[in-house]
């Protein structure tokens, strides 16, 4: 990238059009280009010299002009020159950006962000840290393409491990070619957190600080010898600092109780004005006597899925504690309108019927299941601890107090490990810890153990299987023979009606309802 042994090393930074970089990075890119001294980071010799050319809106630049003034200076360059032995060198490293605002489309999500159009060399210049893909150089023979941050990919993808989707611009598609690191925000800041960034479809619908022109949000401080629970204390200075509109519990990895009675019990008496909701998407299936219960416990709004812990086909559920005449009911009215016909096409009835059932089930076996449920986990928590592997948690209480048990592998060890379990027919999920940068460095498993307390796993299973699974990840032993004659021992469903207990709970329903 460097050209030695030249009089005079011309590098130039010109204001145009070309690839796309969209982004919350215009703070980073602010600061680099207050000094724009990346040349002297070469060399400590005085080989190579910067320019940077800034042209007003009105300028009419064109990226034919630009290409012509490169060429001219190339040419110069060369004449110039005293040594002319390296006849492949490159006298001139350039590149070019101007900034605006675009709207990119995916297949499940919409955001305007700011977004410069690069070209050139441009993160030679500007060399922002890459989480995934790739950055696209003036050498590359297709030009076409965005590199998006990690905020904007997760809002459009739901994952920052996107290289090879595409967006839509103008109705264009143009190829995601990398992700880049978020720059930490004012919010982000204040949580002493690496990253803030608002919750799925929930884009839509949070404020934009005019700060950082990132989503207003403050992700919650967790506690620093166990990054799945929250710092209820120190929540408490954040929430007192805010003073939030909205707080949300609720997240993929869940290891523990989410403090709503204590954050509900400190902020009603300052006034601060908070709707709280409780995503309960993982642990639906263990709300009750055995968990929590979010309602009594101070949130107002439930999201969940009934296709996890509860035991039911995929459908999502949405409920609030609003009443009629209480000023919030319009809330939830709102969120009747936004969800059918807004963001549902149809009830898709043929799930009705199981869905039903499913809820029977659960309202008649629920204090088996679980707590069941939540022993198992902790008991297979504490099992593979013993057998070697770094059990994530708090070992005070088993780790866990829900159905999930997490394992560290090690950092971006995650998939591999994942592959290798899936070859002996155990099936785990990798996941990226809290202090992961993203997907790619995931350096966790997350295992539930739900659907095997459902097949009759208790702890002797339990502990056989923990055995295995250090054998596996540990040792690299394979043991997919000894999984198979584990499952197989397994195979019948407990927790739900058989054909007597069903035409019964349905002639019950026939009777309430009039059906």
């Amino acid at each position: 990238m460097k050209v030695k042994q030249y009089r005079k090393i011309l590098l130039l930074v010109l204001m145009i059009c070309a690839a796309i970089l969209f982004g919350c990075v215009e703070r980073a890119l602010g600061r680099q280009l207050s000094t724009q001294q990346i040349a002297s980071e070469w060399s400590a010799e005085d080989s190579y010299a910067q320019i940077s050319c800034f042209f007003s809106k009105d300028a009419a630049v064109t990226k034919d002009y630009v290409i012509q003034l490169e060429q001219k200076l190339k040419t110069a360059l060369q004449e110039a020159s005293e040594d002319t032995s390296d006849v492949n060198g490159r006298t001139l490293v350039d590149c070019y950006s101007t900034k605006g605002e675009l709207t990119l489309y995916s297949d499940r999500a919409s955001i305007t962000a700011r977004a410069f159009g690069v070209g050139g060399d441009f993160f030679t210049f500007h060399p922002l840290k890459l989480l995934s893909g790739s950055y696209f150089d003036g050498e590359d023979l297709n030009k076409d393409g965005v590199v998006i941050d990690e905020n904007v990919a997760w809002q459009l993808f739901g994952s920052n491990n996107v290289a090879g989707m595409y967006v839509e611009i103008n109705g264009v598609q143009y190829p995601v070619r990398g992700v880049v690191k978020s720059d930490k925000g004012y919010f982000s800041d204040a949580a002493d957190e690496e990253e803030a960034q608002p919750m799925g479809a929930l884009h839509d619908y949070v404020a934009v600080d005019p700060v950082t022109e990132r989503s207003a949000v403050v992700n919650f401080p967790v506690c620093k010898d166990n990054i799945y629970k929250i710092d209820v204390e120190e929540t408490k200075k954040v929430i007192e600092r805010y003073r939030p509109e909205f707080i949300i519990f609720g997240k993929s990895m869940v290891l523990h109780k989410e403090p709503v009675a204590a954050i509900r019990q400190f902020g009603d008496p300052q006034g601060i004005p908070a709707t709280i909701m409780y995503d309960m998407a993982h642990v639906m299936g263990l709300v009750g006597d055995h968990f929590q219960k979010p309602f009594e416990e101070g949130a107002e709004i439930v999201t969940g899925s009934t296709h996890k812990t509860f035991f039911g086909p995929q459908r999502g559920v949405i409920g609030v504690n609003y009443k009629p005449d209480e000023l919030k009911y319009g809330l939830w009215k709102t969120i009747e309108t936004r969800a059918f016909p807004g963001s549902v096409s149809n009830h898709h009835l043929g799930t009705q019927l199981g869905l039903l059932m499913a809820a029977y089930e659960m309202n008649h076996f629920k204090d088996a299941y679980q707590s069941a449920v939540i022993e198992n986990a902790k008991y297979f928590a504490r099992c593979l601890k013993e057998n070697g592997l770094d059990v994530a948690g708090d070992p005070a209480i088993d780790y866990t107090e829900t159905h999930q048990v997490i394992v560290s592998v090690g950092y971006g060890a995650g998939p591999e490990v994942a592959e290798r379990l899936e070859r002996c027919n155990i099936i785990v999920n990798y996941q990226a810890t809290p202090d992961n940068e993203g997907f790619t460095a995931s350096g966790a498993l997350r295992m539930g153990v739900n659907e095997m307390t459902r097949f009759g796993f208790g702890k002797e299973a339990f502990a056989r299987l923990a055995e295995l699974m250090a054998d596996c990840i540990l040792r690299c032993r394979d043991v997919t023979e000894d999984v198979e004659r584990l499952r197989s021992q397994y195979t019948q469903m407990h927790y739900c009606f058989d054909g007597a207990q069903m035409h019964a709970a349905l002639e019950e329903f026939a009777t309430k309802t009039g059906v």
